[in-house]
């Protein structure tokens, strides 16, 4: 999707339209001359990424748990401005899930496996 969307934005700005003739042929290049070609998912991201899990404090949005698929839970109070490690250093090699009370935001609970 990305190359697609780079494409179309030269095309608008004229940076592929100006082409120059192939074996004396005039070259028309637009929005159907790639049309076909579909974005596909490479690298790690296709298997979930290293990021988990997400829980969100939604009296306050700006707070919340971020869980790492090595391993470590953060939790941020400034929309992931900065983030301070709370799970770090327990005898675990990965996390699967993170989760809080709404109740009591201060109470977390993590799955590990």
């Amino acid at each position: 999707m990305r190359a697609r969307l780079t494409l179309l934005a030269l095309l608008a700005a004229g940076g592929l339209a100006s082409a120059p003739a192939v074996r004396g042929e005039d070259v028309k290049i637009d929005g159907d001359t790639f049309g076909g070609i579909e974005a596909r998912s490479i690298g790690p991201a296709a298997m979930s990424g290293r990021m988990i899990d997400f829980a969100v404090v939604e009296k306050d949005t700006f707070t919340f748990y971020v869980a790492s698929a090595t391993g470590g839970v953060w939790k941020t109070t400034n929309n992931g401005v900065t983030f301070t490690p709370v799970f770090e250093r327990e005898g675990t090699h990965s996390v699967g899930d993170v989760e809080l009370s709404q109740v009591n935001p201060n109470i977390v609970w993590v799955g590990t496996g």
